[in-house]
């Protein structure tokens, strides 16, 4: 189809039909190629094409065709709720098809179709027992490690059989994107689509796409085109983390108790607010390598099912001291005495992120395990904003994409030495100064009135620190004629004119030094 036919398409151009039983199910025209026998088939791009909802709809129309045995799997499942069962069941219930039943553990058709929904990550030994599989289906597959296909494709033996897969591409590196796309395999085809190959696109995701590239395009380049994700320098973890299977080393002590030889474990929770998920972490440092071993996310968690789900993903987490998001006291106490009796608040104050992001590059590495996808996930994406006219990167760190860093950092809050602040004392002939920690003005002595600090008048160090409050290093700078920025002679475009402010007017101007 030349360029100017694909320009005159209309939503109905776009529209198939097939039948299932005297059903009649319309689906994306690209969708006909997924009943072309091929080995794989492969649906990637960007949100909004309707690529699993396709999926499940051809899927469901084979199976009521004739006896099908399908296996839905991705790379971690940790209940049936992470599955696409949900999405068959309501594909089912919406063109309201005959012959299906559907269980809490599966979907069987009367004519024998049968669907089998499992993880890869946990359940090795099983998917390798799995027998007579004529397709499966793989979502979210821009997770699935090379080890997990390694395992998988010969394990859909069948003659004839299939293996379906769907996927955001993240980077070009990832093992899906390598496989399928980079050096696809013999008898292949794959299909890059995204919003404009949807002829239902509703208008609140046209407008949600719409706001998306008005406030960020770049993003909105990965998310709805469905591009690679860029690597550049406003990624906070860039070249610092990489994803590694491992085991934490132990031996077994005269009273027959583990021992471990690593530093650890450092535990860690963020609460979700809203649509924020619930996030809880294990951590562990050995020669200045931070090791990331399990994770816990998810949305909509029950405070009451919350210690249920983290004892359930992450053994004995209840036996180590926990530290949790403490903007949330009544959170901590409640987990506190329904299992998880080791929790405190982690302390949390200004510059307290940008601490942490300095003790998380501080690390030789950060080694993160292959089931902890959401921590990977982060890692890619954690960012500095962007200025969008000049391109530059600038100090301000974009509060999204760290629910599972945040959970990090409140794990490693101990071990994190909170960085020198620097700041500009203005004074007069007077030498007023004002206090590092509290910013009230200092008397001849030093010793600020209000919070304690001590303070050589003289130099500007503190010699005496206040409890529990970050030293900030005093920078005494002459006000005389210039910019308030320490200038005498101007400011750098010929003009002379003060712009300091008034002598007897005191204040502390962080720099994030």
């Amino acid at each position: 189809m030349t360029k100017r036919a694909k320009a005159r398409r209309t939503k109905k151009d776009l529209k198939i039909a097939a039948k299932a039983g005297r059903s009649i199910i319309q689906l994306p025209l690209y969708a006909s190629n997924l009943f072309v026998p091929r080995r794989y088939k492969i649906l990637y791009g960007g949100r909004g094409g309707a690529r699993s909802w396709s999926v499940a709809r051809a899927l469901l129309i084979r199976a009521a065709q004739k006896k099908t045995r399908i296996l839905c799997t991705r790379e971690i499942q940790s209940s049936l709720k992470d599955s696409v069962h949900q999405l068959l069941r309501d594909q089912i219930d919406s063109l309201e098809l005959p012959g299906f039943i559907v269980t809490d553990r599966e979907i069987r058709h009367r004519n024998g179709s049968l669907f089998l929904f499992e993880g890869l990550h946990r359940n090795i030994t099983k998917i390798k027992s799995l027998e007579g599989i004529d397709i499966c289906w793989v979502e979210e597959a821009e997770r699935i490690s090379s080890r997990s296909w390694q395992v998988l494709i010969p394990t859909i033996r069948k003659s004839g059989s299939e293996i379906w897969v769907t996927f955001n591409p993240d980077q070009e590196s990832d093992a899906t994107y390598q496989r399928f796309v980079v050096r696809p395999p013999k008898d292949c085809w794959s299909k890059k689509v995204n919003w404009r190959d949807n002829p239902w696109l509703s208008p609140e995701l046209k407008d949600e796409k719409d706001y998306a590239y008005e406030t960020d395009p770049d993003a909105a380049d990965h998310v709805w085109e469905g591009n690679l994700r860029e690597i550049s320098d406003a990624q906070i973890l860039n070249g610092k983390w990489k994803v590694q299977e491992f085991t934490v080393p132990f031996i077994i002590d005269r009273n027959g108790d583990k021992e471990y030889l690593w530093d650890g474990p450092y535990q860690g929770i963020d609460f979700g607010f809203g649509s924020d998920p619930f996030t809880a972490v294990r951590c562990w440092v050995y020669d200045k390598i931070l090791y990331v071993e399990h994770e816990v996310y998810r949305h909509h968690l029950d405070l009451d099912d919350t210690p249920d789900e983290i004892t359930g993903t992450i053994d004995h987490f209840e036996d180590y001291v926990t530290r949790a998001d403490s903007a949330r006291p009544d959170s901590i106490s409640h987990l506190r005495q329904h299992g998880i009796h080791r929790i405190i608040g982690a302390k949390k104050g200004p510059g307290s992120v940008e601490d942490g992001i300095a003790h998380l590059r501080s690390y030789r590495q950060i080694i993160v395990h292959s089931r902890c996808v959401h921590v990977v996930a982060e890692c890619k994406a954690y960012s500095y904003k962007v200025d969008k006219n000049s391109e530059d990167v600038l100090p301000i760190i974009v509060d999204k994409h760290n629910h599972t860093i945040d959970a990090i950092r409140y794990a490693l809050e101990p071990l994190i030495k909170p960085r020198r602040r620097y700041g500009l004392l203005f004074f007069d002939g007077r030498h007023q100064m004002v206090c590092p920690t509290c910013e009230s003005l200092l008397p001849d002595n030093g010793r600020c009135p209000h919070c304690g600090t001590l303070v050589d008048v003289t130099t500007g160090a503190v010699l005496e620190e206040a409890e529990d409050v970050h030293p900030a290093e005093i920078v005494a700078v002459e006000v005389g004629a210039g910019n308030g920025n320490g200038h005498k002679n101007g400011n750098g475009n010929g003009n002379g004119t003060s712009h300091s402010p008034p002598p007897a007017r005191l204040r502390m101007r962080d720099l994030n030094a």
